[in-house]
């Protein structure tokens, strides 16, 4: 029979052959993998592969953990903290920095990133820009049918400087989503209008109501 099974050479590779065909190799740097490779572990919620460099300083672990989704996390041995990303099997629903995902989001972010006072960088979304009113935006769409319930939430440049303003944006059933609302980066707030004074309103009937 002229079917190779397994063939090795001295001081050099190591082939494991499937119906002739080269299927598992050794190489000098590692392994090679030709197809699918299947790992299957016999204990339930537990990492199925652990990759880390020689060094033993950083590792990649891929699994299931206990609420059944696939993990794949990133830990530096001397620091111990660990960075995962989950991905929910079952509805999709993406966990960053977060080993388990709640139940009601498709994305959660989960960090303690940032050197600023008050709330943490968990999230940073960027379109870099230097044109004077454009910037970012992240929108949100509730939309259904005939029923188009949308809104962004912008920071876009000054016209000069290192500095921008946060626009709010609701669709009222025209062409454009336009701007409703903007805190520019003095902490002044519009309504209907690029603030001048700390609050600015400007409309058609600038009427303000006060309810106790």
């Amino acid at each position: 029979n002229s079917e190779q099974i397994l063939h090795g050479d001295a001081n050099g590779a190591v082939t494991a052959y499937y119906d002739n065909a080269a299927k598992l190799a050794t190489t000098a740097s590692g392994i090679s993998v030709t197809g699918t490779a299947t790992v299957t572990h016999a204990t339930a919620n537990e990492y199925v592969a652990t990759f880390q460099n020689s060094g033993n300083n950083n590792k990649l672990k891929i699994g299931n953990n206990s609420s059944g989704y696939i993990n794949i996390q990133g830990a530096r041995v001397d620091n111990g903290n660990p960075y995962n990303l989950s991905l929910q099997t079952e509805g999709g629903n993406v966990g960053v920095g977060a080993e388990v995902v709640s139940s009601w989001t498709k994305l959660q972010v989960t960090g303690t990133a940032g050197a600023q006072t008050g709330a943490k960088q968990a999230l940073y979304v960027t379109s870099p820009s230097a044109v004077a009113g454009e910037g970012v935006g992240i929108r949100m769409s509730a939309s259904s049918g005939s029923h188009e319930a949308v809104g962004i939430i912008g920071m876009v440049n000054n016209a000069s400087g290192n500095s921008g303003s946060m626009t709010f944006h609701t669709y009222n059933g025209g062409a454009t989503i336009p701007e409703v609302a903007r805190f520019d980066n003095s902490g002044n707030l519009g309504l209907g209008v690029v603030p001048a004074q700390l609050l600015h309103i400007k409309s058609a009937a600038p009427d303000i109501r006060i309810e106790d």
